[in-house]
C-alpha cells in the first residue's frame, strides 16, 4: 500500500466509524425541508451519477456519509436528477420531431455550392479535371 492512500479494509473501517458517529443524525434532520449542497457535494453526486443513475442503498448511504449529507437528500437528488435527464431527453426528441425541413431554391443551392468550391481550391481543381 502506498503511503497516504487507504486500502479497501481501511476505507471500510473509516466508513464504519463515520456511520457510528452519525448514528441517529438522519432522524433529527427529518424535519428539514431542503438541504443546500456545496460545490464539492454536487460534483461528487454528479460523478456517481455518471457511473450509475441507480446506485444501491449501501452506495447512497456511503456517499451520504462521505459528503456529509443526509441519506434522504442523496436519495432525492438521484430521483430528481433521473427525472431531469428523462425530461431533457424527451424535450430533445420533441424538438427533433417538430423540426421542419427547409427547401432551398435550386439557384441559391447552386450558388452556395459554387461559393464552397471557390473557397476550396482542391475541390475546384478536381471539378476541372472531371472527378
Amino acid at each position: 500500500m502506498q503511503e497516504g492512500k487507504l486500502d479497501v479494509r481501511e476505507m471500510n473501517c473509516v466508513l464504519g466509524l463515520m456511520k457510528l458517529m452519525r448514528d441517529g443524525e438522519d432522524e433529527q434532520q427529518m424535519g428539514e425541508v431542503r438541504t443546500r449542497k456545496t460545490v464539492f457535494q454536487m460534483a461528487a453526486l454528479k460523478e456517481v451519477f455518471k457511473i450509475t443513475a441507480h446506485p444501491s442503498k449501501m452506495t447512497k448511504m456511503d456517499l451520504a456519509l462521505m459528503i456529509k449529507l443526509p441519506l434522504k437528500a442523496v436519495q432525492i437528488w438521484f430521483q430528481n436528477e433521473r427525472s431531469r435527464k428523462e425530461n431533457l431527453e424527451r424535450s430533445k426528441m420533441q424538438a427533433i420531431s417538430k423540426a421542419k425541413s427547409e427547401s432551398i431554391d435550386p439557384t441559391r443551392l447552386f450558388d452556395v455550392i459554387m461559393m464552397a468550391v471557390r473557397n476550396n481550391r482542391e475541390a475546384l481543381e478536381n471539378i476541372q479535371r472531371g472527378y
